[in-house]
């Protein structure tokens, strides 16, 4: 658990494994039948059947990057596979975040489980969880 009250975010059935030195390091992450808690984003958990990561990173005077090219996340209603850079420039410039997922969902009625609703407007959300119906039986997102 990290943070306060509905800021919080909890992650449940996780675990990791950390190498690291000063300079340069390793976080590998994986967990079976979790969840994810973000009350500030979602309206419920979001749970999942199995999670896996391994981040990298390393730092220098010019700045600090993490990669990981195999993130994966799935559960009965979808599976997600995402690569993702973040880095900052020593020079104290703004982060760079380059997050590249591929998302299947099987049923397009979950939708609105994964939809950030404490961020939208009511009316937003409202129509988005009409537009997603049990009609729809399968929906691919590619980002």
């Amino acid at each position: 658990s990290y943070g306060r009250d509905n800021k919080m975010i909890r992650v449940n059935g996780l675990g990791a494994k950390i190498l690291a030195t000063q300079a340069l390091g390793k976080i590998s992450v994986n967990g079976r039948g979790g969840e994810l808690v973000l009350a500030s984003l979602f309206r419920n958990a979001i749970p999942f059947d199995v999670i896996n990561a391994n981040l990298f990173w390393q730092s220098d005077s010019s700045g600090w990057q993490m990669i990981s090219r195999d993130i994966s996340i799935s559960n009965e209603d979808l599976n997600l596979s995402a690569t993702l850079l973040l880095s900052q420039s020593g020079d104290g410039a703004l982060p760079l975040m380059d997050l590249r997922s591929h998302l299947k969902l099987s049923n397009a009625n979950s939708v609105p489980r994964y939809l950030p609703s404490k961020i939208m407007s009511i009316e937003t959300v409202n129509w988005l969880d009409k537009a997603f119906k049990k009609e729809y039986n399968y929906l691919k997102i590619i980002q």
